[in-house]
């Protein structure tokens, strides 16, 4: 029982960061709009398979190091449920606005070591 509640608790914290929904708030044209003060919310499930959605700025994201981690919340943000954040690239939707805001991610990093 031990061993199935520590693998079950394993899996989790592995797979709990990635992103299953993206939605960009965003006016008619979303590709064109995409700016660092674009709000988000990433839908991300919990140990129970529940929904859990996180709201927030392109520009409190930052690239992640780890394993199976796209992006984490940069630390100076007020506390957000989730904060780190794992993205499979390979998916569907609008790869325009994904791209813009791929590159907002990555500028914004850039910015924060010249810094």
């Amino acid at each position: 029982l031990f061993a199935s509640i520590c693998s079950t608790g394993a899996i989790h914290h592995i797979l709990s960061p990635f992103i299953s929904t993206i939605q960009l708030h965003a006016s008619s044209s979303p590709a064109k709009s995409v700016t660092p003060n674009s709000i988000v919310t990433l839908e991300t499930r919990d140990l129970l398979a529940r929904k859990q959605y996180t709201t927030l700025a392109i520009k409190d994201l930052e690239p992640a190091n780890g394993l199976l981690q796209t992006w984490k919340v940069n630390p100076k943000r007020p506390s957000v449920g989730q904060t780190r954040f794992w993205l499979d690239r390979r998916g569907a939707g609008d790869q325009e606005a994904m791209m813009s805001m791929m590159r907002i991610i990555q500028a914004n990093q850039q910015k924060q070591r010249i810094v």
